[in-house]
This record gives structure tokens, sequence and C-alpha cells, in this order.
């Protein structure tokens, strides 16, 4: 489960980027794309709950599986953010 706690002055509609998982020297360990396509009212708290698939086979996959939570950083890297005004900043893609 992922926390969000924006400081916009702005209600966001929906947000996209990169949650990388880190070790504690903040080498990246894995890092996947999401879309958070739930509308956040400016400077409210948010929750997300997923989940990764996980493939064993997979070096990166392997090793944040095997990393223990209090070894881990995750960081959101936002990428896009659409405001409910219509506004939007960063990749426009």
């Amino acid at each position: 489960m992922l926390f969000w706690n924006l400081r916009f002055t702005s209600t966001t509609r929906e947000s996209t980027g990169l949650v990388a998982h880190a070790n504690l020297f903040g080498h990246e360990i894995y890092s996947t794309s999401l879309t958070i396509d739930t509308p956040i009212e400016a400077g409210e708290k948010s929750n997300w709950t997923g989940y990764i698939k996980y493939n064993q086979f997979h070096d990166e996959q392997q090793r944040l599986g095997n990393t223990e939570l209090a070894n881990m950083k995750v960081v959101w890297i936002p990428q896009s953010i659409l405001f409910a005004y219509g506004t939007q900043i960063g990749d426009k893609r």
C-alpha cells in the first residue's frame, strides 16, 4: 500500500510516474510505472493498494522479493500530473 500526501493547492485529476524500490543506499532494486486515475483533493492524503505480479525468473523482481521491507525505500517519481481544472505539468504524452 502506498500513501500520498500531496501539497498542491489544486485538486489532481490523474497522475502518472514511477514507483522506485531502492536499498537503503538509494540504489534501485526495481521500478514500475503507476497511473493514479482517482482525483485527490488539494492538501488531502490518499492511499493506493495494489500489487506487482511477481516473476521468479526476472533478476530485478527476485531482488525485490528477497529484500526485507526494513531494508528498502520506496520513492514516487512523478512524470505527469493533470489537475482538475485542466492544466497539466510534466510529460504530456
